[in-house]
């Protein structure tokens, strides 16, 4: 009797912990981070991403590409980027070779595996016209930077009528660009929109409000979006992927032009540039994007 207890009493606790083993959740389960040093780094090397950008300007303004770029240097210390960038040029998808003038680098984020830059290409001013630019020419080297479109304008800046506040965006994807917009004329002035013709996205919809704090909580739509003479409105234009359509790449930088309407004539002004970057958590959303891109230009290339 003892005997077939003991047995009732050990099948039971079999199916009490196989039925405990099957109630665990798999994203319950605590895996233990990679150290940074035993994740699979790329070579060291400078690694400059790809963009979808698209940049509006007034014919007599001077044009500059801002480029990210990433300077992974976990094996030996990074010495800079004059060698490299001794000759600087921007090729267009129809092969015209534009020489940079001037550039500039900003350090934003630095460890000691890899450092973030931003190198902000200068361009000679450009005639009017639409560029599509894709390469990077340095010391004769060519390298892919996406898809950048400059759109060359006569006459669209400054505006006669309106002029620009503050402005905000969201840094870590393309969402929505944020403006502050004041009528500087004397007639009412509406705003109908934003061109920035950017890969696979678009502008969906259009919010405004009386004031710039009051954006996040408003729910104006397009047909309130005029604005009386010496006047101002905040305006809220959100941006979202056309149907189907895959994310080409993770970088962005737009200087859009704002369409506005008076008297029943349009015009299109720039506005200040946006950049939208991926905000990297960890080393290993890092080295997947370097895995993705195929720019590589190592220290000691000549």
């Amino acid at each position: 009797m003892v005997s077939k207890l003991k047995k009732v009493a050990c099948l039971c606790l079999i199916l009490f912990l196989l039925q405990s083993c099957s109630s665990v959740d798999i994203n319950d389960v605590k895996v233990a981070p990679v150290p940074s040093d035993q994740l699979m780094w790329p070579k060291d090397g400078v690694y400059v991403v790809k963009w979808d950008s698209f940049h509006a300007y007034d014919e007599q303004e001077i044009p500059f590409l801002p480029l990210n770029i990433v300077v992974v240097h976990r094996d030996k210390e990074f010495a800079g980027l004059d060698v490299i960038l001794s000759k600087l040029e921007v090729v267009t998808k129809q092969e015209v070779v534009l020489q940079a003038t001037d550039y500039k680098m900003k350090t934003g984020y630095e460890d000691k595996n890899y450092s973030l830059i931003t190198l902000e290409i200068q361009l000679p001013k450009l005639s009017e016209s639409v560029y599509e630019l894709s390469k990077l020419k340095l010391n004769d080297k060519e390298y892919n930077i996406g898809n950048w479109l400059l759109d060359i304008r006569k006459n669209v800046s400054p505006s006669s009528n309106v002029i620009f506040g503050k402005k905000s965006f969201l840094s870590a994807g393309l969402d929505f660009y944020r403006v502050e917009v004041r009528n500087i004329s004397n007639e009412k002035v509406c705003v109908r929109g934003l061109h920035s013709p950017v890969i696979n996205y678009y502008v969906d919809t259009i919010t405004s409000a009386e004031k710039y704090e009051n954006l996040d909580e408003s729910k104006g739509q397009i047909d309130q979006n005029c604005i009386e003479a010496n006047s101002q409105k905040a305006f809220q234009f959100n941006f979202k992927l056309k149907d189907g359509a895959n994310i080409n790449h993770s970088f962005f930088s737009i200087r859009p032009y704002l369409i506005i309407e008076k008297k029943g004539k349009e015009e299109y002004t720039p506005i200040s540039t946006a950049m939208f970057v991926p905000m990297f958590q960890k080393d290993y959303e890092l080295i997947e994007l370097l895995k993705r891109e195929n720019l590589n230009v190592v220290y000691d290339e000549k």
